[in-house]
């Protein structure tokens, strides 16, 4: 099914901000789906904005009809939210209909080797147990989704080389730009590869061979 417009959950965020950005370069309707209408000052001009909370599942089957998937980016490093907003876009989507989701998950709490997934299980410990439910919520939940897991998200643009694969394994700290894990979103929800899976993005040459 063609994916002609999708509500992110979390847009007020820098990676939600870049995924509104891609989008609208796609020529992709968007609602932008954030807390408060504070938070999104600076959204583009023309972008659907709703404010609610990503944890109300009621608040969320409200906004999703006339959408054709749902991108959530809420949960960082600073929030360990992930799982619980999971589970209301799980049921505001079965309730709206809508079978597409792509949520950001973590490079190294399900996966990795070395220091970086000992980081992730040890000084990030909540992070990754978050990531892990968040998973576990997505594989049960009968849709179509993909658990994105980028290692540590920066601010630059778009390498081109960014890459994606399951079972992957990367060196040292990875790094990746958001804009080029925005970029990989909107690919695989123009042309899925990675349904019911949760691929590692990562820039060439960071992985392991």
């Amino acid at each position: 099914m063609a994916v002609s417009k999708i509500i992110v959950v979390g847009a007020a965020g820098k990676s939600g901000r870049e995924i509104v950005e891609e989008a609208l370069a796609r020529g992709i309707g968007l609602t932008a789906y954030v807390r408060s209408r504070a938070k999104a000052e600076g959204l583009p001009a023309g972008v659907t904005i709703v404010e609610g909370d990503g944890k109300d599942a009621a608040a969320l089957a409200r906004a999703l009809p006339g959408h054709d998937a749902v991108v959530v980016t809420s949960g960082g490093r600073a929030e360990t939210v992930s799982a619980e907003v999971a589970k209301a876009v799980v049921l505001a989507m079965k309730q709206a209909g809508i079978t597409r989701l792509i949520q950001y998950s973590a490079y190294g709490a399900n996966d990795g080797k070395g220091i970086y997934r000992w980081v992730m299980q040890t000084l990030a410990s909540k992070v990754a147990a978050d990531k892990i439910e968040l998973e576990k919520v997505l594989a049960a939940s009968g849709l179509e989704w993909t658990a994105v897991r980028p290692g540590v998200l920066t601010d630059g643009g778009k390498s081109g080389k960014m890459r994606a694969g399951t079972g992957v394994v990367l060196k040292g700290f990875p790094q990746i730009s958001r804009a080029d894990v925005a970029q990989f979103v909107l690919d695989e929800l123009q042309t899925p590869h990675f349904v019911k899976a949760a691929p590692v993005l990562y820039v060439e040459g960071t992985q392991r061979i």
